[in-house]
């Protein structure tokens, strides 16, 4: 078995990205919980791919990962990401995963 890294797609259309969004959005105001929510498409990875500078993007002083990042995958490859933030990293994974849903 390979750990080969994941296949990128085209981005994410914009339609896609509003069913996403609003999926998310009834989550998290059906449950109260006031939360930061972002759609973002599959480009810029050559950012972190070159190394250097595009690095910093992922490595902050006094940051850590939690859940409430999902990637969004469509026919087996990333077209995309979203993250949430406000809650519990569990609540924003819960978030995230239900706008992934509207997807399917």
């Amino acid at each position: 078995m390979t750990n080969l890294p994941p296949q990128y797609g085209p981005p994410i259309s914009f339609a896609a990205a509003k069913r996403i969004m609003d999926a998310a959005e009834r989550e998290a105001a059906g449950n109260g919980w006031p939360m930061a929510i972002a759609i973002v498409d599959s480009t810029g990875e050559e950012a972190i791919a070159a190394g250097g500078m595009g690095l910093r993007l992922i490595t902050m002083p006094y940051m850590i990962a939690l859940e409430g990042g999902i990637p969004i995958v469509k026919d087996g490859q990333v077209i995309g990401g979203i993250g949430v933030s406000g809650m519990q990293s569990s609540q924003d994974a819960e978030v995230a995963r239900a706008g992934l849903a509207a997807l399917e």
